[in-house]
Formats: structure tokens, C-alpha cells, sequence
């Protein structure tokens, strides 16, 4: 089995297995959830948010969130600052 990253870790920890897509937008820096489903709307979200039926709004897994914020690298600004940003939460 594959050790698991801190910030997959740090995800699941905070959050649990689902992120509403208010959470989604704060760890991955938007400035609001509106601005998130526009990017949706866009399809320019790098992560997929899907219903769950009896449940009101949409979800994206913590494996996907940090699956992508793992896929900028280390080196990239972003990476390095959402993971930090969150560390401080």
C-alpha cells in the first residue's frame, strides 16, 4: 500500500473522505464558492465536484483535491502555498 502525502493526510484530517464545495473553493483558493462553480461552468475546475442524492450541493473527494494540488510539484508556487495555508488552519 502507498504511504499517503501530509496533505492528503492534512485533507482527511480537517475535512474527511468529502469536501463541500464551499471547502473546496477556500483550500483551493478561490475567492468564493461562486467563483468556483463559474470556473465549473467553465470547465476549467481541475478536480470533479458531483451530487450525492439526499444531500444539497456538490462534493469532490479529498483524494482529488490533493491529487492535484500534489500534480503542480513541489516547485510550484501554488502547491506550496495551499499547502502551507492549510497547515496554518
Amino acid at each position: 500500500m502507498a504511504a499517503i502525502s501530509a496533505l492528503r493526510q492534512d485533507l482527511l484530517t480537517r475535512y474527511g473522505a468529502l469536501l463541500t464545495s464551499e471547502e473546496v473553493a477556500r483550500v483551493l483558493r478561490f475567492k468564493s464558492k461562486d467563483a468556483l462553480m463559474k470556473a465549473r461552468r467553465r470547465d476549467a475546475l481541475p478536480i470533479a465536484l458531483f451530487s450525492i442524492p439526499g444531500r444539497k450541493g456538490l462534493f469532490a473527494t479529498s483524494a482529488d483535491v490533493a491529487s492535484w494540488v500534489e500534480s503542480l510539484g513541489a516547485s510550484h508556487p501554488a502547491a506550496e502555498e495551499t499547502a502551507t495555508e492549510e497547515t496554518k488552519q
